[in-house]
């Protein structure tokens, strides 16, 4: 009995041993460092665990293999690169895009809200990308300039009232009223009580929007690390059938309203209903090429569902992004007088030159706040992590290293905002980081907050302006002070398409007396 029971645990640890070693070599075959994998988890247990969250799992990568380019990683088998160089980071952003046009998720279409432009690859993305655009123009955004200060009257005021009652507010609270007003105002027409009621149904949807449950995110990794195992989880908990219900009934009220037709305001629904009207995007293919090698036409068919996904990448990523942002600019100001009134100064300056009458120039001309928002962008990046995945084999230049299709490749943006390579003293709160000089003298992709190349932000104009805008009418008319002593921003442990603030970050707004 002994010696079968003996015999069965050396047969199990042979086993294991086997299968580590043949499933774990991916990256010493290519001279790539890489941490000692654990057997079926790889590197992952950790993140599996929800002892950290994705970002800080390749942030403490990058550090700890700080001379590195590449570096190697596996969840579960499944080996992915992480790309820590700034050059090559933009031969997989930019150059060689192609190669790496495609996101981490390999199926979008199993979830209708995943129809987005965010999530989709290949010539669906770039089909939407090319006719979304049009939403996102400069004219556009500028057209959309006056619902914008509109929205800050009603914003003033609410901000009056909590001056009121002692001043002490939830930054994050706060800004997300605001920005969820501006959203359905300037994206769909809409009005909302955003700004009037803070138990206001946007603002419930808005929570839930892209909040996951620890639940759906451990899934999520153990998915990644045994995939097997997909099939025992029952449907994907992707989005929330709240989500969905809200989604699909903005979208119907406002298809609703304009006739299911344009009407002529220019805004973001506008543009989906031009799509849908039309019933198909069309033009030339990524993946399909014509016998002389130039690329094929193509032709999409788009619906309901289709459009509903926009609407909700434009509340998911315009709501929570630009408010975690507007937040956490509004903290650091607080917790650094000598910035906050040099921006102010900056402010007073434009009302006085425009008679209290600003216009979307005017505006984009407050630079140190736009510095002083990108700085708070790199001291907590939305995005921690880049997600792209190898199209075919490549051949990272300068290296020996080649890696084959469908290879997960991780770009550590929060790691290098914090690393002193590129910006001394990283902790500091510096906004002149980002003046003209000091961002012309950095490389490229060394700062990474709108991400780079063809899948940059596309709504980066519109969500700075509106920022901006807001945080004007904060810092004219109050005074921002601190509640507590200055922390560093941290991020829940589980995150679900980037990082999310750990607190609300309290701050004090003190009525200014403007003469």
């Amino acid at each position: 009995m002994f010696i079968t029971l003996l015999t069965f645990i050396v047969l199990v640890f042979v086993i294991i041993r086997v299968f580590h070693q043949r499933k774990y070599d991916y990256w010493s075959k290519r001279n790539v460092k890489h941490d000692v994998p654990l057997p079926f988890f790889g590197n992952h247990f950790s993140t599996l665990s929800l002892l950290k969250n994705e970002t800080k799992t390749y942030q403490d990568l990058y550090n700890r293999y700080s001379t590195e380019k590449l570096i190697g990683y596996y969840s579960g088998n499944r080996p992915i690169l992480i790309v820590s160089d700034p050059d090559l980071i933009q031969y997989v952003l930019t150059t060689d895009f192609n190669s790496f046009y495609a996101r981490g998720e390999e199926n979008p279409h199993k979830e209708p809200m995943m129809l987005n432009l965010f999530s989709v690859n290949g010539d669906y993305w770039r089909l939407l990308r090319y006719k979304l655009s049009a939403a996102f123009s400069k004219r556009k955004v500028r057209n959309s300039f006056p619902l914008i200060l509109d929205s800050n009257e009603k914003f003033k005021k609410l901000l009056h009232d909590i001056s009121l009652e002692g001043g002490q507010v939830a930054a994050l609270n706060t800004i997300k009223r605001y920005i969820m007003h501006v959203i359905c105002r300037c994206g769909f027409g809409i009005e909302t009580d955003a700004l009037t009621d803070k138990n206001s149904r946007f603002l419930e949807f808005g929570k839930t929007v892209l909040s996951r449950p620890l639940s759906y995110i451990f899934r999520t990794h153990l998915a990644d690390v045994f995939p097997a195992l997909k099939p025992f989880f029952g449907k994907p908990y992707i989005v929330p059938e709240i989500v969905k219900k809200t989604i699909s009934e903005v979208t119907e009220t406002v298809r609703k309203q304009r006739n299911y037709k344009p009407n002529g305001c220019s805004d973001f629904m506008d543009v989906l209903l031009d799509i849908e009207n039309s019933g198909k995007l069309e033009g030339e293919s990524y993946e399909k090429k014509n016998v002389d090698g130039t690329p094929a036409k193509t032709i999409l068919h788009v619906d309901f569902k289709c459009i509903a996904a926009q609407v909700y990448m434009f509340f998911a990523a315009g709501f929570d992004t630009t408010s975690v942002a507007g937040a956490a600019t509004l903290y650091h100001l607080a917790q650094h007088q000598e910035i906050q009134d040099m921006i102010r100064k900056e402010i007073d300056s434009a009302f006085l030159k425009t008679e209290n009458n600003l216009s979307y120039d005017q505006i984009k001309g407050i630079q140190y706040l736009e510095w002083a928002i990108k700085e708070s962008l790199r001291l907590f990046t939305l995005g921690g992590i880049i997600v792209r995945r190898s199209m075919k084999e490549y051949t990272f230049p300068g290296t020996d290293v080649t890696i084959d299709p469908d290879v997960m490749i991780i770009i550590p943006a929060q790691a290098i905002h914090m690393d002193a390579t590129y910006y001394e003293n990283p902790d500091e709160f510096r906004p002149e980081r980002f003046s003209p000089e000091a961002v012309e003298s950095r490389h490229k992709c060394s700062y990474l907050a709108f991400g780079e190349g063809p899948r940059r932000c596309i709504g980066e104009r519109q969500g700075m302006i509106q920022l901006m805008t807001g945080l004007v009418t904060i810092i004219r008319n109050f005074h921002i002070a601190p509640v507590l002593p200055l922390k560093t921003l941290h991020a829940k442990r589980g995150e679900f398409m980037g990082q999310r603030l750990g607190s609300d970050l309290s701050i004090k707004i003190i009525p200014r007396n403007i003469t």
